[in-house]
């Protein structure tokens, strides 16, 4: 299992050791990938084009952004099948992989 603390830690610490526990596989990381495309497929027959970002706002020293619906329904849908704790961790290296187009 992941501990998200030590994960946030690692973050902020050593950066490329983050970055390679992203990448690392995980048990279920083929089928959780699987359903990360079946519920963005989903998404895009509703809302077409799938962004990263839906909206971005910079007014002076303040930012203010808002992700899309497809993210937030990949982030429950984990949170559901594991728990809140990995199932948070999972919607992080599922989303590192599709920053970095692992998968297609």
């Amino acid at each position: 299992m992941f501990d998200i603390l030590k994960l946030e830690k690692l973050k902020n610490e050593n950066f490329d050791a983050y970055i390679q526990e992203m990448r690392r596989p995980w048990p279920n990381m083929d089928e959780d990938i699987e359903e990360t495309h079946a519920i963005m497929y989903h998404h895009q027959k509703i809302d077409g084009e799938l962004r990263l970002v839906q909206d971005i706002q910079i007014k002076g020293d303040y930012v203010s952004y808002q992700f899309p619906k497809w993210q937030k329904s990949i982030f429950e849908h984990f949170r559901k099948k594991y728990s809140d704790v990995y199932g948070t961790v999972i919607f992080q290296k599922i989303m590192h992989q599709i920053v970095e187009g692992e998968h297609s």
